[in-house]
């Protein structure tokens, strides 16, 4: 498994990646955009625990290597946001695999919750141009790709009520990190305002339900954030060499 450090330093040469080869492809292009994305959680993983509304923040370049195709890399960060919420049964955590134990019917935990991601990708695009004479500075790309998406937790308990897990006492902190492959979608409207600059609006998805992540636990216990598929809107500026 590869460290932050490590995917970082891969992404900024992979970033360079387009520049160098500008002679041999056409339209290299570096950008960065704000996302505003919806993230949920399955009901007892995690659901009004965690910050559902998040900004992230992206950079990335790209190439064409054909009149109608093109490839991507990027790195998407979602920055780490917190939430402190009074759980009891009906929202979220301890749960089992599905549902409360029965012990914990009348518990309740106070915390202080976060979740922070980071989002690696590569994808391939195909881009189409408007022939219109109003629009001819318009053209659309849908890209399909795959994103090694980390993803960590964590939760500060600040006070119990109830028969809980040992984990559950206060001043704990319990943390997981989880890191998979999953797949990615962004459609994206491009306005060339200039010959060097333009202004991108995206659609974003990301299959996030893929990812399971299991925070600390008791010998009899078992507790996982299960996320739900991540929606974006972004909007971002884009820098084109070509």
């Amino acid at each position: 498994m590869l460290s932050l450090h490590k995917m970082a330093a891969v992404f900024v040469l992979s970033t360079m990646a387009p520049l160098a080869l500008a002679a041999h492809f056409t339209e290299s292009y570096l950008g960065a955009e704000a996302i505003q994305t919806n993230q949920n959680y399955k009901l007892h993983h995690g659901r009004r625990v965690f910050k559902e509304n998040t900004r992230d923040v992206s950079i990335f370049a790209g190439f064409k290597f054909s009149h109608y195709f093109g490839a991507e890399l990027g790195y998407e960060l979602q920055p780490k946001k917190r939430k402190t919420v009074s759980a009891g049964f009906s929202t979220a955590i301890p749960a089992g695999e599905d549902t409360f134990n029965d012990q914990s019917y009348a518990a309740s935990i106070t915390s202080t919750n976060s979740i922070q991601g980071h989002h690696p990708y590569v994808g391939i695009f195909g881009e189409y141009k408007l022939q219109s004479a109003h629009l001819e500075r318009m053209r659309f790309q849908a890209m399909v790709g795959a994103s090694v998406s980390k993803v960590k937790i964590r939760q500060d308990i600040l006070s119990t009520t109830g028969t809980l897990p040992a984990d559950y006492i206060v001043g704990n902190t319990l943390t997981g990190t989880r890191t998979k492959v999953v797949p990615m979608i962004k459609l994206s409207a491009v306005h060339d305002f200039t010959k060097r600059f333009a202004v991108r609006l995206s659609v974003n998805y990301q299959n996030l339900r893929l990812i399971r992540v299991k925070i600390d636990q008791d010998l009899t216990h078992s507790q996982s954030i299960r996320l739900r598929d991540t929606f974006g809107i972004g909007l971002g500026v884009v820098y084109l060499f070509n």
